[in-house]
């Protein structure tokens, strides 16, 4: 009966990743996010991050690289920040976060002052709801409601296709977009599910070898 089990589940997680390999999910983008002051600091404790800001230069960032002051009035660090951060000067100008070639599963980062003003697009996606155009996101799109001077960990999930991103662009029509701490997660290569499987069937090999090794024993 062990032996059943163990080779339907090997079968159904086989089926599983081969469909997660051979046929993506429906493309869209989502958003989530968090105000909560610790779930910020375990994030901004959590590097290192694919972007951090803090050598003084980032050849990915053709924006600005701010601090550690603040410029009051101008640029804030975003909360949980440490060190200089990256800034989208206002003006409307397009800043661009040019990222790898490599499928993205998720993109999260430390956002400032979270304001109407600000707008995030991400090159190489397509929104069906605006034309087949870039997913773009504003500050009040994201977190609505007020204003938000303090700052959030955000994060985008991308499926589909929509992991092909290929860059971020910023742009703020008053002050700044301020952001920091930017993780990237690539989607996982086929090899990490031939990995997962073959872990699976290496556990259900060894049961089943301890369970032949079994003695019974008689009063």
């Amino acid at each position: 009966m062990w032996e059943f089990i163990m080779h339907k589940l090997l079968l159904t997680a086989g089926v599983a990743a081969a469909a997660a390999i051979a046929m993506p999910a429906s493309a869209l983008v989502t958003v989530s996010y968090s105000t909560n002051a610790t779930d910020i600091s375990n994030y901004a404790a959590s590097g290192p991050f694919t972007f951090d800001f803090n050598s003084g230069s980032e050849p990915a960032w053709n924006g600005q690289i701010k601090g550690p002051s603040p410029e009051n009035g101008v640029s804030i660090p975003p909360q949980g920040s440490v060190g200089t951060w990256a800034s989208a000067p206002g003006g409307n100008a397009i800043y661009t976060l040019t990222l790898g070639s490599d499928p993205v599963s998720s993109i999260s980062f430390l956002w400032g002052s979270v304001d109407e003003y600000n707008t995030l697009t991400f090159v190489g996606t397509s929104d069906p709801g605006n034309s087949g155009n870039p997913y773009s996101f504003t500050g009040n799109g994201v977190f609505p409601g007020e204003n938000n001077s303090q700052g959030i960990l955000v994060t985008f999930t991308f499926t589909g296709t929509d992991q092909n991103v290929s860059a971020l662009q910023f742009q703020s029509g008053s002050n700044a977009f301020e952001f920091d701490s930017v993780r990237v997660a690539a989607v996982p290569e086929p090899a990490t599910w031939a990995m997962m499987i073959g872990g699976l069937a290496l556990v259900g090999l060894t049961m089943r070898r301890r369970k032949a090794n079994t003695a019974v024993q008689f009063a």
